[in-house]
């Protein structure tokens, strides 16, 4: 059976769901979150992966990290994987843990190490890098902070990849990344305060779990116009 991307229409308060098919084939990253609020540490830092491809890829034995520090993961654990349509949280911090500051129904890979991730990043020093089983490159994000159109980061907000920009080439554009923002493609502010970071005073901003996408064509919304799509991806349910 052929997976489906949910996509969610948001105008204000008001919310219409529909379905397209993925049809692009890449696992690319989609988010960054390299600067939470306090003094962040290496477990507290994550990235989010996304599936734009139409079917599920086998995530067994990958692994991420920094190819400029040289600091990778150990190899994602067998069976892992990440169905169509859907997106990824990689984090050293726990499931149970992660869910306590998000929100449930977030998928998350936890690794042994969270490699550390600079506030002031340039573009010789932080090179993030998706790796399959084969220590191939899958997607690398060559992210910097507050230069070559890449955001300023605030001690609080992610880094997130705008709509029309999901693919492994566009990921590389600074101006194609935006600061996270309560309210803008789908990002809202933290549970709760990160347990791990002593010194946080203000929630964390992010989009774990939501991906602000294009709206596809031939998609009539009666009464709404430039709308904005927002596919959520979560745990896929068994029937």
């Amino acid at each position: 059976m052929n997976k489906v991307v949910k996509t969610l229409a948001v105008v204000g308060s008001f919310g219409v769901l529909a379905g397209t098919p993925a049809t692009r084939g890449a696992v690319i990253v989609t988010e960054i979150h390299y600067n939470g609020n306090g003094g962040e540490t290496v477990p507290t830092e994550w990235i989010e992966i996304y599936n734009d491809g139409s079917e599920t890829v086998d995530l067994s034995g990958w692994d991420w990290g920094d190819s400029q520090d040289g600091t990778f993961t150990g190899n994602f654990a067998a069976g892992t994987s990440l169905a169509a349509g859907k997106a990824a949280i990689l984090v050293a911090q726990s499931p149970d843990t992660f869910a306590g500051i998000w929100g449930p129904g977030i998928q998350v890979i936890q690794t042994d190490i969270g490699p550390g991730l600079a506030n002031g990043a340039t573009a010789t020093n932080e090179l993030v890098v998706l790796r399959n089983a084969n220590d191939e490159v899958v997607d690398a994000v060559n992210y910097e902070n507050a230069l070559n159109g890449w955001p300023d980061d605030n001690n609080q907000s992610s880094i997130y990849l705008k709509p029309g920009s999901l693919d492994v080439l566009s990921n590389d554009i600074g101006t194609n990344w935006g600061l996270s923002a309560v309210g803008v493609d789908g990002a809202y502010e933290a549970q709760t305060l990160n347990p791990d970071i002593a010194n946080a005073t203000l929630r964390d901003i992010a989009s774990p779990g939501v991906v602000a996408v294009p709206e596809p064509a031939g998609l009539a919304i009666a009464g709404f116009a430039g709308l904005t799509l927002l596919a959520r991806r979560r745990r896929a349910v068994r029937a």
